[in-house]
This record gives C-alpha cells, structure tokens and sequence, in this order.
C-alpha cells in the first residue's frame, strides 16, 4: 500500500478504501511474500476472462426474468421481448469474445 500511496500520490485512506473495493470484486488478491510484514497485492490470474464470465452470469440473470413470463403473456410486452433478444445475443457475443480473448493471450505469449 505505501508503494500505491508514493506513486499515485493519493492518500493512505484513500488507497485502502480502494484496495478494499479491489479485494471485495475479486479483481486482486493478497499476497504474502517471505520476510516482508508489508501487505503485497496482485491482479488475479485470468481475471478478465473471469470477468466476462461474469458478464454472462449478470446477463443469464436478466433473462431468467422473461423465462419466468408464460410465452403468451409476453407477447403482451414489447419491452420484455426486446430485453429478451438482447440477452440472448450479448451471452452469445460474450461467448464468442471469452473464446477470442483466450485465443489472444495464447498467441501473445
């Protein structure tokens, strides 16, 4: 944290409460490294990829809520039946990008 605190010139309370949010989302992750009593922080492995994975799970929940809507009652709503298509292209979109964005960071290596 005094690392984050020297080079971004922000505050020790500020770096925390940020550091916190970034431990809480899973976006970084404690490390302890051998005869340092300093608090160490890293970005997860395959985070963003996990990120996307999560995108899809928001994205499932959404659509969970037109499933729930008898097909002929949601003919009624136009905006339940848009929502619905959206859901079903962006998880197939996220789907390809997670496969794309794999391919990537093979290649890159």
């Amino acid at each position: 944290m005094g690392q984050l605190v020297e080079n971004l010139q922000i505050s020790k309370s500020t770096a925390s409460t940020k550091l916190r949010r970034l431990l809480a989302t899973g976006v970084i992750e404690k490390v302890l490294l051998a005869d340092k009593r300093a608090d160490f922080y890293q970005i997860k492995k395959n985070m963003w990829s996990m990120n996307l994975n999560q995108k899809i799970k928001e994205v499932r929940k959404l659509r969970a809520i037109t499933e729930e809507i008898p097909p002929k009652e949601l003919e009624r709503f136009e905006h339940l039946q848009e929502m619905d298509s959206y859901c079903i292209f962006l998880e197939a979109e996220l789907e390809i990008l997670i496969k794309k964005y794999m391919k990537f960071t093979k290649e890159k290596k």
